[in-house]
């Protein structure tokens, strides 16, 4: 399926702001999905009302933590203010979803200690710059030896 032209101008406006690719990305994966909840109806004939129905139905029926309804609420945003130049204005009573409790610690530090034991070579180097760090696993560098 070839690529939608809309969607290809919008990405070319985003690398001329110098935005990541993968920000890029992300911003294209949350409006083409507000594109077919609509039924494949185009941005400019939608606004402020089908953006809250998209980030309600985000909550309520996809269940998303309240920072991937906000990444998908700042990419309507940035379609809108940015691309379209049609501000969005008051988005007022849409359904943010409820805050979640903050995850427990997973592995104590035996745990981790006897997973580092299984590891070897470079893998073992690399969990023990990451967990000593706190670097996520996205922000390591692989090195093809």
């Amino acid at each position: 399926m070839a690529p939608s032209p809309f969607l290809a101008s919008l990405h070319d406006h985003m690398r001329v702001q110098n935005y990541s690719m993968r920000t890029i990305n992300t911003y294209l994966y949350w409006i083409r999905s507000f594109i077919y909840f609509h039924n494949k109806q185009h941005p400019k004939q939608m606004g402020t009302t089908e953006v809250r129905q998209f980030v309600s139905h985000l909550a309520l029926n996809r269940t998303v933590s309240p920072a991937t309804q906000a990444l998908a609420l700042n990419a309507l945003a940035y379609l809108y203010n940015k691309f379209l130049n049609q501000p969005l204005g008051d988005l007022g009573d849409y359904r943010r979803p409820r805050k979640q409790p903050k995850l427990p610690v997973v592995l104590t530090e035996n745990e981790v200690a006897l997973l580092f034991d299984h590891l070897t070579g470079v893998h073992k180097t690399m969990a023990f710059i990451l967990y000593g760090s706190g670097l996520r696993r996205i922000e390591r560098i692989t090195a093809h030896w």
